[in-house]
């Protein structure tokens, strides 16, 4: 008789790290998960955080399609260093040597890289990354490529991989390792796509169903973890488990390790182009639903200016905007859609541009941005912006820079109190790559960009305000911007220290 998976799986026996001995494998949440996942996908791709076991239970199931089979077929496990494929294939041999003795079959052959069943001369192997040619000399009929992130040569192995398996399951897994290697690109660019060729699955820190702390009576929550918490639905247990992990491990190793969504597991690797420390500061806010984001209300007596970045708007870039405060530098109100056509746009960017005290609109006039500016002239809004020659502004490679590093003045002068949690978390993807800032493969930039064209037009306006603050230099600001009287009111002429008005 064939047991389903379900039922065969918890035949078997694992090492539980938790009770330090054998037992019989009760698959948790994730587990569970991915056993319904192996069932119905062939070609599977899993980022995952550290300690789910998923790489066990891939194990499970490919050593109970070998259990299974009734011909010659092999299975295959690609461990990226030779000691990670020994323990792997150890499995193999507890999950035999633990079955029911009515069941227990007779081996063929049984060594450190092989189990070959007698009856049907079904094969499992296991392999190192390392391996020169190593699979190439017999055919797979199902693969796990375990902890692919950190093989050396991720494009060239899996071709060969491809080659090799043909049209048989092959299941990539792996904690993150780079942003930009093959795992991060095949991760991204089928997250993106309507018909993706890979299944991807993700599986966050907090599945793990002992991945908790008891609180102290103590125990308060930070803004940031009171966030998290409302956006995952976690505990305070959990949340007490993380906080106890950054404090232990870091918080950039901790997102690499336990990452809570597929942004945070990528976030660490690379340089970042914004100060983390400098980000750190900034207090998040949690994310309104629906795509226009209102964080004030409107104050006649002040100034506002909007930074617009307009894409096509057919479900891959997004179309968004940022409003900030001419006279405080905060932002006030963003937009990010990536379903609204350039037309339509400019329709909502008319009127909350006119809501917001006729706010002056910088676009960015690159390809489909010609169009909102076109609509917007033809509707005759009144403020639209123009450099000292009456030109519109465009990225390039002379203007991208600037723009980005004014902003990361902003930042790291520590002059925005507060933002979007999920602006902060596109702030954190910038990269320096050859010395410029660029947003990860399939990742974007767009509210990001809106929100550097809005602090570019400020820091060029021309005329100073009156303040409750009154003439203090930027030192003597950053000493006092916490209270929450430097926070309603930062003086336009601010600048660096030298008296001369204007902020520079």
């Amino acid at each position: 008789m064939t047991l389903d998976f379900d039922t065969f799986v918890r035949l078997l026996t694992i090492y539980n790290k938790e009770k330090k001995k054998l037992d019989y494998f009760d698959p948790f949440p994730a587990q569970e998960y991915m056993m319904n996942v192996l069932k119905n996908y062939d070609k599977v791709i899993v980022l995952k955080a550290r300690q789910l076991g998923i790489s066990t239970l891939i194990r499970s199931w490919f050593f109970y399609q070998s259990y299974y089979d009734v011909e010659p077929r092999s299975y295959g496990v690609i461990a990226h260093t030779k000691d990670a494929s020994v323990n792997i294939a150890s499995m193999d041999k507890t999950f035999h040597g633990n079955l029911p003795l009515q069941m227990q079959k007779n081996i063929f052959k049984n060594n450190v890289s092989e189990m070959v069943f007698e009856d049907s001369k079904a094969s499992l192997r296991s392999f190192t990354a390392s391996s020169k040619g190593g699979t190439r000399s017999f055919q797979l009929d199902g693969v796990h490529l375990s902890e692919f992130a950190f093989y050396e040569d991720q494009d060239e192995f899996l071709s060969t991989m491809m080659a090799t398996i043909g049209a048989n399951q092959i299941i990539i897994e792996s904690t993150p390792n780079e942003m930009g290697d093959k795992f991060y690109k095949l991760i991204m660019e089928n997250l993106a796509a309507e018909d993706p060729e890979w299944k991807v699955v993700f599986f966050p820190w907090y599945m793990h169903p002992n991945y908790k702390t008891r609180v102290p009576p103590t125990f308060e929550l930070r803004k940031e973890e009171e966030i998290i918490k409302d956006e995952h639905d976690l505990t305070d247990e959990q949340i007490y488990w993380r906080r106890k992990q950054i404090a232990t491990l870091g918080k950039d190793k901790f997102y690499r390790e336990y990452p809570a969504t597929v942004q945070e597991a990528f976030r660490s690797s690379g340089t970042p182009y914004f100060s983390p420390e400098s980000l750190e500061a900034i207090e998040p806010m949690p994310n309104p639903r629906g795509d226009l984001k209102t964080y004030s209300n409107v104050d006649f007596n002040h100034d506002y200016v909007m930074g617009v970045d307009v894409s096509a708007g057919v479900g891959k870039d997004y179309n968004a905007f940022s409003i900030v405060d001419c006279q405080t530098r905060q932002v006030v109100c963003q937009y990010w859609s990536n379903r609204v056509t350039p037309v339509k746009f400019a329709e909502i960017i008319w009127a909350e541009g006119l809501k917001w005290n006729n706010a002056k609109v910088i676009v960015e006039a690159n390809n489909v941005g010609q169009v909102v500016l076109w609509k917007l002239k033809e509707w005759r809004y009144p403020k639209l912006w123009k450099n000292k020659k009456g030109k519109f502004f465009y990225t390039n490679n002379h203007t991208r820079p600037v723009l980005f590093e004014n902003l990361k003045d902003y930042i790291e002068d520590e002059l925005l109190f507060s933002l979007n949690i999920e602006v902060i978390k596109q702030l954190e993807m910038i990269q320096y790559d050859k010395g410029k800032p660029v947003h990860p493969r399939n990742g974007h930039d767009d509210i990001v960009i809106s929100l550097a064209l809005a602090y570019y037009v400020i820091k060029d306006l021309p005329f100073e305000y009156e303040t409750s603050i009154g003439n203090m230099y930027l030192e003597e600001w950053k000493k006092v911007k916490k209270t929450k009287m430097s926070k309603r009111s930062l003086p336009w002429n601010v600048r660096g220290g030298d008296g001369k008005g204007g902020y520079k």
